[in-house]
């Protein structure tokens, strides 16, 4: 039987990171936490267990779209979504090079949804 995925979150709100992983846990996503880009890199760089990276788009230090641009500038073979309530969050995802984006107070099922697609099939 095989392990169910796990998705890291990047968020920096304690309240929305928490929303997150227990949203994505109770549709049976394993989940990791990061309050950073950089904290999010150095898990990334430790495992390649992730299956997707879901990360918001205002961090401190190192934004999300940074953070997607050096994952792909280091070719870290994992799919990432922008999450944001920015207006032009899928603009910004699309510049970025995202695999998906979500407004951030979407309903569950956008959040599913971009989680599924953006997730290889193999997982």
């Amino acid at each position: 039987m095989s392990e169910h995925p796990c998705i890291l979150v990047v968020e920096d709100d304690p309240e929305q990171m928490m929303l997150y992983t227990l949203l994505l846990a109770s549709h049976g996503y394993r989940t990791a936490s990061a309050f950073s880009a950089e904290v999010a890199l150095t898990l990334l760089m430790e495992s390649d267990k992730y299956a997707v990276v879901l990360t918001d788009l205002n961090l401190p230090g190192m934004s999300g779209v940074d953070l997607i641009r050096t994952i792909h500038d280091r070719q870290i073979p994992v799919p990432t979504i922008l999450m944001s309530n920015d207006a032009n969050v899928r603009e910004i995802a699309n510049a970025a090079g995202a695999d998906g984006w979500i407004r951030k107070h979407d309903d569950i099922k956008c959040m599913l949804h971009a989680v599924a697609t953006a997730m290889p099939s193999s997982t």
